[in-house]
């Protein structure tokens, strides 16, 4: 795991790869709790995974921001003052200036080795990108990936990743020039993006996952007033709201019937836990996954189909 460094087999998640979708078709998956990384579109099992996540959105236009979020602001006006600040927005593309800040970043700030960042999986990861969209939004153009390229008297320093999609912007990943981490330039730029969604007209800044097990992922839920994806219910809560549920079991639903009946249940119970997430029963062809979906509402796996089914729905697809 990534975030609690647990060397066993502890991170659950389930997924698939895509080479092509629509950026109206990811929000809708990101909107039930998807995310991705590169071409790889996954969704943590929470009851099951080592550090559960939640989604988590702000409402750019009722954003304030707090005393400690002025100042990062007010130092960055400081230090910029009398030099040539601009960021810019692109389409993802490559370029071996952006390449060497990446690794630059890695290995300084992530303590990467050198031999690990490479230009293939920066380019996997942070440039091409699966999203394609049709559609134009006035005054601004097409859905999809995009570079916000930070510069200083023409010298990039920062980079951010973000998808840009019809209700709001997604932050990707952002790296920057490690000798100017004490403008603290991660907080610095996503207050950038809430104010480009404003200036926008995007609704929503969207911040990845939300990890309440993991100190160096809860600074997303300074940026307020959050909400955060019930896994169980789909539904939207205000942060706020439920930090004592995210307080009293590693993993919760965060909708109150739901939460009740996981309260209900001893932690260490774990049989009686998985009833609330029961497995998939098998499937032995496409009429009965149609009657298990309809029912219960559910993610089919492909492996749960047989032979027959497996290439039916492949060509369906």
């Amino acid at each position: 795991c990534g975030y609690c460094k647990s060397e066993d087999d502890s991170s659950k998640s389930y997924g698939f790869c895509s080479s092509s979708m629509s950026a109206e078709v990811y929000e809708s998956l990101m909107l039930i709790g998807w995310r991705r990384c590169g071409d790889y579109f996954y969704r943590p099992t929470n009851h099951d995974t080592c550090c559960p996540m939640y989604t988590i959105r702000l409402r750019a236009a009722e954003f304030t921001p707090s005393k400690s979020q002025k100042k990062v602001l007010k130092n960055a006006e400081k230090y910029f003052t009398g030099k040539d600040l601009s960021i810019t927005l692109s389409p993802a593309a490559f370029s071996e200036e952006k390449f060497q800040l990446y690794k630059r970043y890695q290995i300084v700030v992530h303590g990467d080795e050198e031999s690990e960042v490479t230009q293939t999986g920066f380019q996997n990861f942070l440039v091409t990108s699966p999203l394609t969209s049709s559609i134009h939004r006035p005054g601004f153009g097409p859905y999809g990936t995009f570079h916000q390229e930070y510069r200083c008297d023409g010298t990039l320093f920062a980079v951010g990743v973000l998808d840009i999609l019809p209700s709001g912007l997604s932050s990707v990943y952002f790296f920057y020039e490690p000798d100017m981490k004490h403008l603290s330039l991660g907080k610095y730029s996503a207050l950038q993006e809430i104010q480009f969604c404003n200036v926008s007209g995007f609704e929503f800044y969207y911040m990845g996952f939300y990890i309440h097990s993991c100190e160096k992922m809860k600074y997303k839920g300074e940026y307020k007033p959050s909400q955060l994806l019930c896994p169980t219910s789909l539904t939207w809560h205000n942060l706020n709201d439920v930090i004592s549920k995210l307080e009293a079991f590693k993993f919760a639903p965060l909708e109150e019937s739901a939460y009740q009946q996981r309260v209900r249940i001893s932690a260490s119970e774990s049989s009686e836990l998985k009833q609330l997430f029961p497995p998939r029963p098998p499937i032995s062809d496409l009429r009965r996954v149609a009657i298990h979906i309809s029912r219960h509402n559910v993610t089919v796996r492909l492996q749960d189909l047989t032979p027959e089914g497996q290439r039916i729905l492949g060509n369906i697809l």
